[in-house]
C-alpha cells in the first residue's frame, strides 16, 4: 500500500512539475516579441509565482520520488528481487540527469531545455508506473483499492435470533410473555 501512495504521489508531483515547465513556456511565448523594458516590468511577479511553485513541486517530487526509492526497494526485497532490475531506480538517475542537464545552455535554447525536462518527466512517470506495476504483480496486487471493503452490515436470519447470540436475552423474553400472561 505504501508503494502505491508513494508512486501517485511522485506521477502527481512529476505532472505538477510538467504544468509549471508548460506555464514558463507560454510565458515565454507570449512575451518573446515584447520590448525587453516592458518584458521585465510585465512579469516579474509571474515569475515570481512560477518559480516558488516550481521550488515548492520539486521539493515535493524530490521527497517523495526518495520515499517511493525506499518503498520500491523494500517492496523488491519481501519478494526476493533484485532492485537492480527495476528499471524505475535508473529512470529517476535519467530524471535527475536530464533535470540538470535542461539548466545548461542548449543550442536550441530555453524551449530545448524545457523539451529536456519534460522529456525527464515523461521518462520518471511511465518508469515509476512501470516499476510499480511489476512489484503489485509479484505481490499479487491487481489494484491497490479493487477489493471490495470488508462486509460490515449485512444481517442474517441468525442475526435476528437472540438466542443464538444472547441466551439471556431469550430468557428474558421468554419471563416477560408469562408475566403479561401470553
Amino acid at each position: 500500500m505504501q508503494l502505491s501512495v508513494a508512486a501517485r504521489r511522485v506521477v502527481g508531483f512529476a505532472v505538477a512539475y510538467a504544468v509549471v515547465e508548460l506555464a514558463v513556456a507560454a510565458l515565454l511565448a507570449a512575451t518573446g516579441n515584447v520590448p525587453s523594458s516592458l518584458q521585465a516590468r510585465a512579469v516579474v511577479v509571474t515569475l515570481l509565482v512560477i518559480g516558488l511553485v516550481g521550488f515548492a513541486v520539486v521539493l515535493g517530487l524530490l521527497i517523495s520520488g526518495i520515499s517511493w526509492l525506499v518503498a520500491a526497494a523494500r517492496e523488491a526485497r519481501e519478494q526476493g528481487r533484485p532492485t537492480n532490475r527495476l528499471i524505475g531506480f535508473y529512470v529517476f538517475g535519467a530524471f535527475v540527469l536530464l533535470f540538470v542537464l535542461g539548466f545548461f545552455d542548449l543550442p536550441g535554447g530555453v524551449y530545448a531545455a524545457i523539451a529536456v525536462r519534460m522529456l525527464g518527466v515523461a521518462a520518471l512517470i511511465a518508469g515509476v508506473r512501470h516499476s510499480t506495476a511489476v512489484l503489485r504483480q509479484g505481490a499479487g496486487v491487481k489494484r491497490p483499492y479493487s477489493e471490495e471493503p470488508p462486509m460490515v452490515a449485512r444481517p442474517t436470519a441468525e442475526d435476528w435470533d437472540a438466542s443464538v447470540w444472547d441466551p439471556d436475552v431469550l430468557k428474558d423474553i421468554d419471563r416477560r410473555r408469562h408475566k403479561e400472561g401470553r
